[in-house]
C-alpha cells in the first residue's frame, strides 16, 4: 500500500531562535520514524540561528535550509517551506517547541488507521529548562470556532496544504487558526489521543507576546476579524462576527462585552453556527452548546455587562437554550439587580 513509507515533511520557521532551535532539530533527527524531511525556513535571523543549522545541514543530508531575503513573518514562511515540500504528509513546528520521539511514527499511524486527513493530538508543556509544568489534553471540533481546539501538535495530508492555498499570508498570529477553520469544512479531523509533543511556554513566545503586547493584540483581533468574515464565502454575518471574536478574546483579555448586543443578536448567531455545524458534520447543536455556555460563564463571571431587562428577556424568550432559566445563579444575578435599582434599565 501506498501510505507504508510515506514520506513526512517537516517545516520548521524560524526567526532569532538560536537558544531553542538545536533542541528542537534534534528532536527531529531522533525520530523513531525515519522517512522524513526537516526544511528550515530561516527568516533572515539576525543571531547565530543560521550558523546553528547549516551544521545539522552538512551532517544530514534530510536537513534543507531556504534563507528569506527579507523578513517574510510566519504565515509567508511556512507557505515557503511548505511548497518545498516532497512528503505526502506534512507538519511543522515552532523553533522553541520538541517532537516526542515517537511522534511522526505515531501521527502517521493515526492519521492512516482513522483514514482521516488531519491528525492533531495531546502535548506536554515545559518551561524554558524543559522541565514539564503541564499537560494540555484537547477537545473535539464543538469549540472551534471559540477556540483553537488543534493547538500545536498535528500532521496532515499534502492535498490539505494545496485544497486550501496553503496559509492566508494576511493573517499573521492567527494563520494557524484559520487554516483549521478553512480546513473543517471540507476535511477529516481526528484527535490522537497521546502525547506526542511539548509545547513550550516562556517570557517571548509569540503566544506571550499577543497576551502582553497591545499592538500584538490588536492585530491578532484584526486578523481574527478577517478569518471569520471571510469564511467559507462570508458564511456569518458582522455581528455573529463581532460576537465571536469578543468571545473568543475573553479568553485572552479581561474586556468586557455589551450585553446588549450578546442578547440582540443571540438567535442570529445560533442560526449561523447551526449551518456551519452542518458544514463541517458535527453533531446537531454542539456548536450552540459550546456558544451558550461560554456566554453563561462570561455573564457569570462579570465579562458580559447586561442589564436586567436583558436577563429576563434571554430567560423566557430562549427557554430552549438554558441559557439562564431556572438557574441559581440567575436568581442570585437578579437579586443581585433588585438589590441595586441604579442598575435597572
Amino acid at each position: 500500500m501506498r501510505h507504508l513509507n510515506n514520506l513526512i515533511s517537516i517545516i520548521l520557521p524560524v526567526y532569532n531562535g538560536q537558544k531553542y532551535v538545536r533542541e528542537c532539530i534534534e528532536s527531529c533527527i531522533k525520530q523513531s520514524y525515519e522517512n522524513w524531511e526537516l526544511i528550515v525556513v530561516n527568516d533572515c535571523s539576525t543571531d547565530s540561528t543560521l550558523e546553528l543549522i547549516e551544521e545539522y545541514s552538512k551532517k544530514d543530508p534530510r536537513i534543507l535550509i531556504v534563507n528569506n531575503k527579507t523578513n517574510q513573518k510566519l504565515p509567508k514562511s511556512l507557505n515557503v517551506g511548505h511548497q518545498m515540500a516532497k512528503g505526502e504528509l506534512m507538519t511543522w513546528i515552532s523553533h522553541d517547541n520538541i517532537f516526542d520521539i515517537n511522534f511522526l511514527e505515531r501521527m502517521r499511524y493515526h492519521l492512516n488507521s482513522t483514514r482521516s486527513d488531519i491528525v492533531y493530538s495531546d502535548f506536554q508543556i515545559i518551561d524554558k529548562e524543559e522541565v514539564i509544568t503541564g499537560t494540555r489534553k484537547l477537545s473535539s471540533l464543538d469549540n472551534l470556532l471559540l477556540g483553537n481546539p488543534i493547538q500545536a501538535s498535528f500532521l496532515y495530508k499534502r492535498e490539505v496544504f494545496k485544497s486550501l492555498n496553503g496559509y492566508d499570508e494576511n493573517l499573521f498570529l492567527v494563520e494557524d487558526y484559520d487554516f483549521w477553520l478553512r480546513a473543517s469544512l471540507n476535511f477529516k479531523f481526528s484527535h490522537c489521543n497521546e502525547q506526542l509533543y511539548f509545547f513550550r511556554k516562556h517570557e517571548s513566545s509569540l503566544t506571550e507576546n499577543i497576551n502582553r503586547n497591545t499592538t500584538k493584540f490588536q492585530q491578532y483581533s484584526k486578523a481574527l476579524t478577517m478569518s471569520y468574515g471571510n469564511l467559507n464565502n462570508n458564511m456569518f454575518s458582522e455581528t455573529t462576527v463581532d460576537l465571536l471574536v469578543n468571545l473568543h478574546l475573553t479568553d485572552r483579555k479581561s474586556s468586557k462585552l455589551s450585553g446588549y448586543k450578546v442578547i440582540k443578536f443571540l438567535n442570529l448567531a445560533i442560526e449561523e453556527i447551526s449551518e456551519f455545524e452542518k458544514v463541517i458534520g458535527l453533531t446537531k447543536t454542539s456548536c450552540t452548546k459550546v456558544l451558550i455556555e461560554k456566554i453563561k460563564k462570561n455573564i457569570f463571571s462579570g465579562r458580559i455587562e447586561i442589564s436586567l431587562c436583558a436577563l429576563l428577556y434571554c430567560s423566557f424568550y430562549w427557554p430552549e437554550t438554558l441559557l439562564l432559566k431556572n438557574n441559581y445563579n440567575f436568581k442570585r444575578l437578579v437579586r443581585s439587580y433588585l438589590n441595586n435599582p441604579l442598575r435597572i434599565c
